[in-house]
């Protein structure tokens, strides 16, 4: 999913992070937080004020237009799963938002694919571009593969939170090849070391608890299925010539979304970044940027 702070420091709220880049600003575009706040809407949660207190901010995520720190999104995520005792959030979001030829990953669309290893890959690649905090690869072992994501946030609600969104997530891409029925039989979980109530339709699985990163296990002939069916989306082609071009996210992006939605200042942009306003200023001197 996707993740967002400065990396190696500890944030007031007790997330913490994985040790990268101390200088890394974390950046999301604001519509990968929309399923999470359509879900609380959906169950008629307090959205304004739950956003108020995870310092997110709303109007972008609505729109589905900017980008925001991603500390924000994981905060409220966070904060909602403990308020609300959902303690599946998670799962809930990704299967309220279901993934077809059009992924319901914010406004992500996924690119046709001849087999579901080129479409893991096309999608690992992509959502670099709306996560500048994204670490997700293919690992082979074997006989299978296993979709791998070195997880942000340690010991914390929103880790948790965040592994089964986006463990529901890859596997609905691979049911677009595989079937509705499809379970991984094994997932590595990092957020937690001792097994947690999980979602009733993970009763099946063989889980590993206390794993160093999340990883869904996909067999290799799952991984080489070719569904003739799947299409692209809208103007998304496949073949290399028409690639869409990864663009990188910067702070200047957070901060024009900061302009037109009318919640410019560097308090702002620290809160939703997990940092102190002075620890801020400082990792933009060090990029040689100044607010």
């Amino acid at each position: 999913m996707f993740g967002i702070i400065i990396a190696g420091h500890q944030v007031e709220s007790g997330l913490k992070t994985r040790h990268r880049n101390s200088n890394e600003l974390y950046l999301i575009k604001a519509a990968q937080a929309w399923p999470f706040v359509d879900t609380v809407s959906r169950l008629g949660g307090p959205v304004v004020s739950l956003c108020r207190k995870a310092g997110m901010p709303l109007k972008a995520v609505r729109k589905k237009s900017g980008v925001i720190g991603e500390h924000s999104l994981w905060r409220f995520v966070e904060i909602v799963a403990d308020q609300l005792d959902l303690e599946h959030f998670g799962y809930l979001t990704a299967t309220e938002h279901p993934v077809d030829s059009t992924g319901e990953l914010g406004d992500f669309r996924l690119r046709m694919a001849p087999t579901l290893e080129d479409l893991l890959r096309f999608f690992i690649e992509d959502v670099r571009a709306e996560s500048t905090g994204t670490d997700y690869s293919l690992k082979r072992d074997s006989s299978h593969v296993w979709f791998d994501r070195v997880p942000i946030f340690r010991d914390s609600g929103a880790n948790w939170q965040a592994e089964q969104y986006v463990i529901m997530f890859v596997v609905q891409i691979v049911r677009l090849f595989a079937g509705n029925a499809w379970l991984p039989s094994r997932l590595r979980i990092s957020s937690r070391s001792h097994p947690v109530p999980v979602p009733a339709e993970w009763s099946s699985i063989d889980i590993e608890w206390g794993q160093p990163t999340t990883g869904i296990r996909i067999d290799a002939d799952v991984l080489a299925l070719r569904n003739p069916n799947f299409v692209k989306a809208r103007d998304r082609l496949c073949d290399d010539k028409n690639k869409s071009t990864v663009s990188l996210l910067k702070v200047e992006d957070l901060v024009d979304r900061q302009i037109w939605s009318r919640d410019v200042g560097i308090e702002n942009a620290a809160t939703e970044l997990g940092l102190s306003a002075t620890t801020l200023k400082r990792r933009l001197r060090d990029h040689g940027r100044a607010y």
